[in-house]
Order: C-alpha cells, then sequence, then structure tokens
C-alpha cells in the first residue's frame, strides 16, 4: 500500500523537473554539501520534514499535515567582484522559486481535495561552498495536508 508520503513526494519531483528543466536532481536534501554530485550549476532536492496530527476526522482515517521541504541551488560562476554576476544568480533562484511556488498552488495532483498543499516560507538566501563551487541555494517548505487510511 503505498502512503501520500509517496504520492505527494513523487508528485513535487514531478512538478518541479517539469517546471525547471534545466535543473538537476540533487539526491541528498538534509545535508546540501555532501552531495557528490552538487556540481551542477542549478540544482534542486526535496526534503520530506515534520508533521502533525491535524485531529480531523472523516471516517478511519488520520489527518496528517507534514512539511515538505524544497531546495534549490545554483552555482555562482560570477567572480567575488562582479556584483551585478552575483545579483543576476539571486535574482533568477528567486525567480525559479516563484515558478515553483505558483505552479504548486495551482496543481491538481497535489492540490486534489484529498491533499492541499500551501507555501509556507523560506530561509533567505544561503551561500554555500562545496569544493571549489560556489552557491546560492533558498529552502523552502510547503505544508501538505492529508489523509492516511487506517484500515488495513
Amino acid at each position: 500500500m503505498t502512503t501520500k508520503i509517496s504520492t505527494i513526494f513523487d508528485a513535487l519531483d514531478s512538478l518541479i523537473s517539469g517546471q525547471l528543466t534545466d535543473y538537476a536532481r540533487i539526491p541528498n536534501a538534509y545535508d546540501m554539501a555532501s552531495n557528490a554530485n552538487l556540481f551542477v550549476l542549478k540544482g534542486y532536492a526535496i526534503g520530506i520534514s515534520s508533521a502533525l496530527n491535524s485531529e480531523r476526522q472523516l471516517g478511519c482515517n488520520l489527518s496528517i499535515k507534514r512539511t515538505f521541504n524544497v531546495l534549490l541551488t545554483q552555482q555562482i560562476t560570477a567572480n567575488s567582484t562582479d556584483f551585478d554576476g552575483f545579483n543576476l544568480v539571486a535574482k533568477t533562484l528567486f525567480e525559479d522559486q516563484y515558478k515553483i511556488i505558483k505552479a504548486i498552488e495551482k496543481d491538481a495532483t497535489i492540490n486534489s481535495g484529498q491533499v492541499v498543499s500551501r507555501y509556507v516560507g523560506d530561509g533567505g538566501l544561503e551561500f554555500m561552498v562545496a569544493g571549489q563551487a560556489k552557491y546560492f541555494m533558498v529552502e523552502m517548505q510547503f505544508d501538505c495536508e492529508y489523509f492516511e487510511n487506517l484500515n488495513p
């Protein structure tokens, strides 16, 4: 039996890869600097985070509100004195973030009545160094509320 966690995760992955076709999926959403294949110009990762019982009753269903983290990274190819280049990477990252927010808010698969997904926020722009490469990163949080059937 597949849980809604798998369904939501797969829907997020399909949605992001479809919206951001020039991004590569990064496997470890929990420790970005440890990814072996982080050396991509643009990357994304999906992490499954905390949950709580949202206390809604519907037959033998458990209502859950779970947070999914979506991380976007872009390599900074500008040198340290190229202010316009740095700002361009940052602005592009946030433009791509908006594409994801808009797509998730409007997507019928993860906003179907059985699952309600909403953008909660992000941690702002972060700077990260991995080997010789420098990256900007933004981590978004989406709350997804759904029901899991407790019957076998």
